[in-house]
């Protein structure tokens, strides 16, 4: 399996989990989310070409959305907040 088909898979997962949450604001999507950014976690440090580099920071830019938009509690992103550095979309 190349990193490229696994770069889609995960995609299309952020995809369905985005699809949901619009869907249903109010369901707790927290298991999904933290099984999301597991897998971009032991992908991320891989090689990649440019390409599917890319790939890759457009994901990380969706989960930090969706961690934003899930309001999931986490140390980091709480020392985040508290000193943001005005990264907004």
């Amino acid at each position: 399996e190349n990193m490229n088909q696994i770069l889609k898979e995960l995609q299309t997962k952020i995809e369905k989990l985005e699809n949901q949450i619009s869907a249903n604001p109010n369901e707790d999507y927290n298991e999904q989310f933290f099984s999301l950014e597991n897998q971009f976690e032991e992908i991320r440090s891989f090689q990649y070409n440019e390409f599917d580099n890319n790939i890759l920071i457009n994901i990380q830019k969706r989960i930090k959305n969706l961690r934003n938009e899930l309001d999931v509690y986490d140390e980091d992103g709480e020392r985040e907040a508290m000193f943001p550095n005005g990264e907004d979309e």
